[in-house]
């Protein structure tokens, strides 16, 4: 069997990086995907994009919040009941989210700088088996 998550939106913080205890990097942020669902309102759903090995570094260098990101990969299910993972804030209130292992990803909107004011390169980064991948200068 097979399942694939497609994701188009705006990223909703910036990346944190860490290393698992045997120092595998892994890198997480959120984003955010909109559909509208007319008369002017629309939907926001948040994922928790978490990637991997050279990708997760990648990600972490050249991503930043507000951009416009591209994502494919894994959903990950909670093993309890086969939905999305689903926590007690610290109000009280229960709540859930979606979590994407990403396996392919593209950052789409490089209208933003980076911190020093300076265009980034365009990469792409899509996981092959056990490593990912990072290539610079992709056509769009």
């Amino acid at each position: 069997m097979f399942h694939e998550l497609t994701i188009v939106g705006t990223v909703g913080r910036d990346p944190e990086l860490r290393y698992t205890a045997d120092g595998k990097a892994m890198c997480s942020f959120s984003v955010a995907a909109n559909r509208n669902i007319g008369q002017g309102q629309k939907e926001t759903i948040w994922f928790k994009i978490t990637a991997f090995d050279k990708m997760a570094e990648s990600m972490n260098q050249y991503t930043h919040k507000g951009q416009k990101v591209f994502v494919a990969g894994r959903l990950v299910c909670d093993k309890t009941n086969g939905g999305p993972r689903t926590y007690t804030k610290n109000d009280g209130t229960v709540t859930a989210t979606f979590e994407v292992v990403a396996r392919e990803f593209r950052i789409i909107d490089y209208a933003n700088n980076n911190q020093n004011g300076q265009q980034q390169a365009r990469p792409q980064y899509q996981a092959q088996p056990q490593q990912a991948q990072f290539t610079e200068d992709v056509p769009w």
